[in-house]
């Protein structure tokens, strides 16, 4: 899905008639959907998803980019994880208060 969208986002960066691709002081976050490489757009859009932190800091740093992308997919599926643990037992334990309180 964010392989979608980041196409997306790279093609209406690219037609956009207001965007030129070829201007030296275009905002940073648009160069990367301007660029030839995929993957520069793909982590551009992770980016934006996990929290719109200013990425292209340590874009030129591969083993880093490995590093905050593995990070923070990690820790996104780990929370997702927390989240579902704590309604399974929510609804664990409304369900036994429900057994006692009407007897079914």
């Amino acid at each position: 899905m964010l392989f979608v969208v980041c196409s997306m986002f790279q093609l209406i960066v690219r037609n956009d008639s207001d965007v030129d691709c070829s201007d030296p002081d275009l905002d940073d976050s648009l160069k990367q959907f301007c660029s030839n490489r995929s993957i520069d757009s793909y982590l551009q859009t992770y980016a934006i998803v996990v929290g719109d932190l200013n990425y292209n800091e340590f874009n030129d740093l591969g083993a880093i980019t490995f590093l905050w992308f593995s990070a923070t997919f990690i820790g996104t599926i780990l929370l997702l994880n927390a989240l579902i643990a704590v309604v399974t037992i929510s609804y664990a334990n409304s369900h036994e208060s429900s057994v006692i309180l009407f007897r079914r």
